[in-house]
Protein backbone atom coordinates (compact mmCIF):
# COMPACT_ATOMS: atom_id res chain seq x y z
CA UNK A 1 0.00 0.00 0.00
CA UNK A 2 2.81 2.47 0.81
CA UNK A 3 4.51 1.75 -2.82
CA UNK A 4 1.06 2.52 -4.23
CA UNK A 5 0.75 5.84 -2.57
CA UNK A 6 4.48 6.39 -3.47
CA UNK A 7 3.99 5.67 -7.05
CA UNK A 8 1.00 7.68 -7.50
CA UNK A 9 2.34 10.81 -5.85
CA UNK A 10 4.92 10.71 -8.30
CA UNK A 11 3.28 9.83 -10.84
CA UNK A 12 1.33 12.87 -10.10
CA UNK A 13 4.20 15.21 -10.14
CA UNK A 14 5.20 13.73 -12.98
CA UNK A 15 1.72 14.29 -14.97
CA UNK A 16 1.95 18.01 -13.57
CA UNK A 17 5.16 19.14 -15.10
CA UNK A 18 7.06 18.88 -12.23
CA UNK A 19 10.25 16.64 -11.65
CA UNK A 20 11.59 15.54 -8.61
CA UNK A 21 15.25 15.47 -8.22
CA UNK A 22 16.90 13.90 -4.97
CA UNK A 23 20.66 14.97 -4.62
CA UNK A 24 22.82 12.84 -2.70
CA UNK A 25 25.77 14.39 -0.31
CA UNK A 26 27.69 14.51 -3.17
CA UNK A 27 25.95 16.18 -5.28
CA UNK A 28 25.49 19.41 -2.95
CA UNK A 29 26.64 22.34 -4.61
CA UNK A 30 28.28 24.82 -2.45
CA UNK A 31 28.02 28.40 -3.37
CA UNK A 32 30.72 30.78 -3.13
CA UNK A 33 30.56 33.47 -0.29
CA UNK A 34 30.38 36.48 -1.96
CA UNK A 35 32.12 39.78 -0.53
CA UNK A 36 31.45 43.25 -1.38
CA UNK A 37 34.39 46.14 -0.03
CA UNK A 38 33.56 49.18 0.14
CA UNK A 39 36.59 51.03 -0.80
CA UNK A 40 35.03 55.01 -0.09
CA UNK A 41 36.71 55.16 3.25
CA UNK A 42 39.84 54.45 2.48
CA UNK A 43 39.67 56.75 -0.48
CA UNK A 44 38.71 59.26 1.52
CA UNK A 45 41.18 59.17 3.72
CA UNK A 46 43.92 59.20 1.05
CA UNK A 47 41.93 62.86 -0.30
CA UNK A 48 42.15 64.01 2.79
CA UNK A 49 45.77 63.23 3.78
CA UNK A 50 46.72 64.40 0.21
CA UNK A 51 44.68 67.84 0.46
CA UNK A 52 45.68 68.56 4.32
CA UNK A 53 48.88 70.40 5.15
CA UNK A 54 51.74 67.42 6.80
CA UNK A 55 52.31 68.06 10.28
CA UNK A 56 56.51 67.14 9.33
CA UNK A 57 58.72 67.33 6.58
CA UNK A 58 58.41 65.00 3.68
CA UNK A 59 60.75 62.31 3.97
CA UNK A 60 60.84 60.76 0.31
CA UNK A 61 60.74 62.43 -2.89
CA UNK A 62 56.98 61.64 -3.56
CA UNK A 63 55.80 63.35 -0.42
CA UNK A 64 57.95 66.11 -1.13
CA UNK A 65 56.07 66.64 -4.34
CA UNK A 66 52.73 66.03 -2.99
CA UNK A 67 53.79 68.76 -0.23
CA UNK A 68 54.80 71.23 -3.22
CA UNK A 69 51.47 70.23 -4.92
CA UNK A 70 49.51 71.10 -1.57
CA UNK A 71 51.10 74.43 -1.25
CA UNK A 72 50.33 75.41 -4.61
CA UNK A 73 46.44 74.49 -4.26
CA UNK A 74 47.09 76.99 -0.94
CA UNK A 75 48.60 79.26 -3.05
CA UNK A 76 45.06 79.00 -5.82
CA UNK A 77 42.56 78.63 -2.88
CA UNK A 78 41.53 82.15 -2.48
CA UNK A 79 41.25 83.17 -5.90
CA UNK A 80 39.17 80.04 -7.00
CA UNK A 81 36.98 80.78 -3.75
CA UNK A 82 36.41 84.34 -4.99
CA UNK A 83 35.22 82.80 -8.65
CA UNK A 84 33.07 80.17 -7.26
CA UNK A 85 31.31 82.93 -5.13
CA UNK A 86 30.75 84.80 -8.42
CA UNK A 87 29.91 82.01 -10.30
CA UNK A 88 32.20 81.88 -12.80
CA UNK A 89 33.18 78.46 -11.56
CA UNK A 90 31.83 75.35 -10.33
CA UNK A 91 32.88 71.75 -9.09
CA UNK A 92 32.11 69.45 -11.40
CA UNK A 93 30.83 65.27 -10.43
CA UNK A 94 34.33 64.34 -11.88
CA UNK A 95 35.89 66.27 -8.86
CA UNK A 96 37.51 68.92 -11.22
CA UNK A 97 37.02 72.69 -11.61
CA UNK A 98 34.63 74.02 -14.66
CA UNK A 99 33.80 77.17 -16.14
CA UNK A 100 30.02 78.55 -15.86
CA UNK A 101 30.79 81.33 -18.16
CA UNK A 102 33.38 81.79 -20.94
CA UNK A 103 36.45 81.70 -19.64
CA UNK A 104 37.30 84.80 -21.95
CA UNK A 105 35.23 86.85 -19.43
CA UNK A 106 37.27 85.79 -16.48
CA UNK A 107 40.65 86.83 -17.49
CA UNK A 108 44.04 84.89 -17.68
CA UNK A 109 45.09 84.25 -13.95
CA UNK A 110 42.05 82.88 -13.30
CA UNK A 111 42.26 80.36 -16.36
CA UNK A 112 45.47 79.39 -15.68
CA UNK A 113 44.19 78.50 -11.85
CA UNK A 114 41.77 76.69 -13.13
CA UNK A 115 43.89 74.35 -15.61
CA UNK A 116 46.71 74.17 -12.94
CA UNK A 117 44.05 72.92 -9.92
CA UNK A 118 42.78 70.47 -12.43
CA UNK A 119 45.94 68.70 -13.04
CA UNK A 120 46.87 68.98 -9.59
CA UNK A 121 43.30 67.43 -8.91
CA UNK A 122 43.88 64.79 -11.36
CA UNK A 123 47.44 64.13 -10.36
CA UNK A 124 46.24 63.23 -6.78
CA UNK A 125 43.31 60.92 -8.06
CA UNK A 126 45.88 58.95 -10.48
CA UNK A 127 48.17 58.34 -7.13
CA UNK A 128 45.29 57.76 -4.69
CA UNK A 129 43.54 55.21 -8.02
CA UNK A 130 47.23 53.25 -8.50
CA UNK A 131 47.28 52.93 -4.64
CA UNK A 132 43.54 51.67 -3.63
CA UNK A 133 43.50 49.13 -7.12
CA UNK A 134 40.53 51.80 -8.51
CA UNK A 135 40.32 54.09 -11.41
CA UNK A 136 41.34 58.15 -11.01
CA UNK A 137 37.39 58.11 -12.27
CA UNK A 138 35.85 56.91 -8.45
CA UNK A 139 38.16 59.20 -7.26
CA UNK A 140 37.75 61.84 -8.47
CA UNK A 141 33.63 60.86 -8.23
CA UNK A 142 34.53 60.44 -4.48
CA UNK A 143 36.57 63.77 -4.29
CA UNK A 144 33.17 65.84 -6.19
CA UNK A 145 30.82 63.78 -2.87
CA UNK A 146 33.13 65.41 -0.29
CA UNK A 147 33.50 68.71 -1.73
CA UNK A 148 29.26 68.82 -2.50
CA UNK A 149 29.06 67.62 1.31
CA UNK A 150 30.98 70.69 2.02
CA UNK A 151 30.16 73.13 -0.46
CA UNK A 152 29.43 77.07 0.73
CA UNK A 153 26.05 78.69 -0.12
CA UNK A 154 25.66 79.86 -3.36
CA UNK A 155 28.32 78.06 -5.15
CA UNK A 156 27.60 76.15 -8.06
CA UNK A 157 28.50 72.04 -8.26
CA UNK A 158 27.15 69.88 -10.33
CA UNK A 159 24.94 66.92 -9.76
CA UNK A 160 25.88 63.06 -10.08
CA UNK A 161 23.03 63.25 -12.52
CA UNK A 162 24.45 66.05 -14.34
CA UNK A 163 22.71 69.15 -13.43
CA UNK A 164 24.00 72.32 -12.45
CA UNK A 165 22.42 73.82 -8.97
CA UNK A 166 23.79 76.51 -6.40
CA UNK A 167 24.25 75.42 -3.09
CA UNK A 168 21.40 76.39 -0.86
CA UNK A 169 18.94 76.24 -3.18
CA UNK A 170 18.16 72.68 -3.68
Amino acid sequence: MKKLVTLAALTALLGAGCTPTIKTQNEVTIKPVQVTLDINLKIDQEIADAMNTPTEAPKTADAAAAAERRDRMMARRTLLNEAKAAKWIGENNAGLIEFRTTPSETGAELQAAVAAENKDRQEIFRTIAERQNTTAEVVGRRFAARVAERARVGTLRQTAEGNWITVGDE
